[in-house]
């Protein structure tokens, strides 16, 4: 579950330069991690949320949803419309389908 291009550029600006909420400074606040590789240190549970945060900043619903024993829908939505929906068998799968998407969208923005 990582981001590349102009969306780990984007992404990591607001990770390291959000006036508001500095995500790092505040997980070594607390000791639950520390040093310049912080967020990649992070469970990957803890990963989604941040990456979750960023996207409503941005104006986007990363979605996850059981809708089977067997399987997990997501979606990435604006306001407006879903950009693109499937299906997974796990909710890491599915979280980083989402996570996957939004930086295919970031990255033709």
């Amino acid at each position: 579950m990582t981001v590349t291009g102009q969306a780990k550029e984007k992404f990591e600006g607001w990770l390291y330069n959000t006036p508001t909420q500095n995500v790092i400074e505040m997980m070594e606040d607390h000791e639950i991690i520390g040093g310049d590789d912080s967020f990649n240190k992070l469970p990957e549970s803890m990963q989604w949320g941040v990456y979750q945060d960023w996207a409503d900043r941005l104006g986007y619903d990363l979605y996850i949803s059981k809708e089977s024993p067997l399987e997990y829908f997501w979606a990435v939505c604006d306001l407006i419309r879903s950009f693109n929906e499937g299906n997974c068998k796990t909710r890491q799968e599915a979280r980083n389908a989402a996570i996957e998407k939004l930086n295919e969208i970031m990255n033709q923005s």
